[in-house]
């Protein structure tokens, strides 16, 4: 069950450079002909002429009154327009100009720009249950996978055409066998926000994505490099720039991974289980119509819904402490009460499970916990860091966890927590303070320790814990 023609691009630097998809719609503004030029009633959209202002590439803009996306121009094959769209009026120029500025297509660079999926003119897709809809079934049919997986696979679509109305974009962990990793990359390839697809990808062909670019890589990559592997991941949070080397780049924007990366501190993870059936195999031609058919209509759902997502805020009843910005961006753009949305909201349950699993073994929980059973001891005014590293490896035991940490690792996690010990001819000794007593619980309760629970109240400082 394997797509036909199914490579990844590679950007290894000894690799052959990317064929060139598309080229830019304007390398300079055209000479004005007032005659020729096409007329906008909208007085927002200004006067055409180019030599006027300064002029600004781009690939996206969302101004006041005013929504702007880079498409596939219909009447220029193979280039770049401007998509307009400007309260019910949606128009495709070269160019445009507002408040004196000349917005033009952005420069599509050698390099990674040039496998960039651009979609083309919009299409309404109707209701969001009907283009939810119609993107399940197109999963299903390509896939043999269980309903939860493919509820996942539209959400992080969906995901990906809103990343920047959110601090966080959408990371979504791909497992399974490569035969079926690798269908599900092509067919989120035909679904995404400006998808880019590769196999082998390094850090010097991540600095050849143009400016303002918001893309969605999907990376099929078992070893990936660590350098790439950084960059992805400290990226993952809009307004952090990844800045090694001269010249700084953003690299904010939605991903999919299938690699052997151990960092998980973020995104989704999504099981593809074997194929128990024979499923037809997509053709060059169907994925070509399919992809036109659904970038169109989310295109059209994204500039309809763009407001929409940027006000977007979660029930009380979703909130996940710590999870609140990821699982807004995953569940922003889904009706309310969708099977989708429940699928995801489930998998950041299960994923705060396992987070909240992981402080049983967690140095910080580990030293928040023990310190804060010096607080409760009856007469204690003092404790001392061997005696903390002492205890904190008394629960690990008690716990069966294999590891054991030394005293200097157990005082540099107490300084990092803001309790600082004072050296003393006995060692390095914290003196419970009412300051420090108050410090501790507060941190016990930030960390959600376990001996630092609602029903456990052993103090006035337990009383004044949120």
């Amino acid at each position: 069950m394997a797509l036909r023609g199914q490579t990844f691009a590679s950007t290894a630097r000894n690799s052959e450079k990317p064929r060139q998809l598309l080229q830019p719609a304007l390398k300079r503004p055209p000479k004005a002909d007032p005659s020729s030029q096409p007329h906008l009633s909208e007085p927002a959209l200004g006067s055409l002429d180019p030599r006027l202002g300064l002029r600004k590439m781009t690939f996206a803009e969302h101004l006041p009154g005013l929504q702007v996306e880079a498409v596939l121009d219909p009447n220029a094959p193979g280039h770049l327009g401007l998509c307009i769209k400007h309260s019910k009026t949606t128009q495709i120029r070269p160019f445009f100009v507002h408040n004196a500025v000349t917005y033009l297509p952005g420069l599509i660079p050698a390099g990674l720009g040039q496998l960039v999926r651009f979609p083309g003119i919009p299409s309404d897709s109707g209701s969001t249950e009907k283009l939810q809809s119609e993107m399940k079934n197109f999963f299903s049919k390509h896939l043999d996978q269980e309903t939860q997986t493919i509820n996942v696979l539209v959400a992080f679509a969906f995901a990906s055409w809103f990343v920047e109305c959110f601090e966080v974009a959408p990371i979504l962990w791909l497992h399974g066998p490569d035969a079926e990793v690798c269908i599900v990359l092509r067919l989120l390839n035909i679904m995404c926000y400006h998808p880019v697809l590769v196999g082998d990808l390094d850090v010097a062909a991540l600095r050849t994505l143009p400016a303002g670019l918001r893309v969605t890589l999907l990376i099929k990559e078992p070893d990936l490099a660590p350098g790439v592997e950084r960059a992805l991941l400290n990226s993952v949070r809009h307004h952090f720039y990844f800045a090694k080397g001269s010249q700084p780049i953003d690299m904010f924007g939605a991903r999919a991974l299938h690699c052997n990366s151990a960092s998980h501190d973020s995104g989704l993870n999504c099981s593809v289980d074997p194929a128990r059936h024979h499923l037809r195999c997509l053709s060059e031609s169907d994925e070509d119509e399919a992809s036109r058919f659904f970038q169109a209509r989310l295109l059209a759902y994204r500039m309809s819904h763009y407001a929409d997502a940027q006000t977007f805020e979660l029930d009380s009843s979703e909130s996940y402490l710590g999870l609140e910005q990821e699982l807004k961006a995953w569940v922003s753009a889904l009706p309310r009460g969708s099977d989708v949305k429940n699928s995801v909201i489930g998998a950041f349950a299960e994923r705060r499970a396992d987070s909240l699993s992981d402080r049983f073994e967690d140095p910080t929980c580990l030293v928040a916990e023990a310190a804060l059973m010096f607080c409760h001891k009856e007469g204690s005014k003092h404790f001392y860091v061997r005696e903390l590293a002492e205890r904190v490896n008394d629960l690990l035991m008690g716990r069966h966890a294999n590891v054991e940490f030394e005293d200097r690792k157990i005082g540099s996690v107490l300084k990092s927590l803001g309790i600082h010990a004072n050296r003393v001819t006995r060692g390095y000794r914290v003196n419970l303070t009412p300051e420090v007593r108050q410090r501790i619980h507060a941190v016990a309760t930030a960390y959600r320790v376990l001996s630092a629970q609602p029903s456990l109240v052993r103090c006035a400082d337990c009383r004044r814990q949120p």
